[in-house]
């Protein structure tokens, strides 16, 4: 497997990528903007160019896994949001509304940021789950 620095400072992989494996991690962060894409593109990315395509690969499994905490994240904050709504006779909503309307897009950021960290060559990490994905 192809090392990356862990450094945030340098934030170019050791080789640098062709450019169909630009195009296939851009494809894999940009899939997070298409409703049920943004696990099926990266997941295949990810299995079909093992040992072909280390960088793309790597950016695939960012993609994933971020979309999957995504997933995760908006499950508890729906939970939390339907508990405080009943909690406060439905006042709650008046706060939370804007709230997840402004947390849904940090994903959206996310995913454009990387791709466009993909297409110049650069090794890009999620915020959160980014140092925990090994390449």
């Amino acid at each position: 497997m192809q090392n990356f620095p862990s450094s945030p400072s340098t934030s170019s992989p050791l080789v640098t990528p062709s450019s169909d494996e630009k195009l296939m991690a851009v494809f894999a962060h940009l899939s997070l903007l298409v409703p049920h894409a943004g696990i099926i593109a990266p997941l295949f990315i990810w299995l079909l160019n093992q040992g072909k395509a280390p960088y793309a690969c790597y950016q695939a499994k960012q993609a994933l896994f971020f979309h999957l905490f995504v997933i995760v994240a908006t499950w508890v904050i729906g939970i939390i949001s339907f508990l405080i709504a009943v909690l406060t006779l439905g006042f709650g909503l008046i706060v939370l509304i804007p709230l997840l309307g402004a947390l849904s897009l940090i994903p959206m950021v996310c995913g454009i940021i990387g791709a466009i960290h993909a297409y110049e060559g650069r090794d890009f990490r999620y915020p959160i789950i980014g140092d925990l994905v090994q390449p």
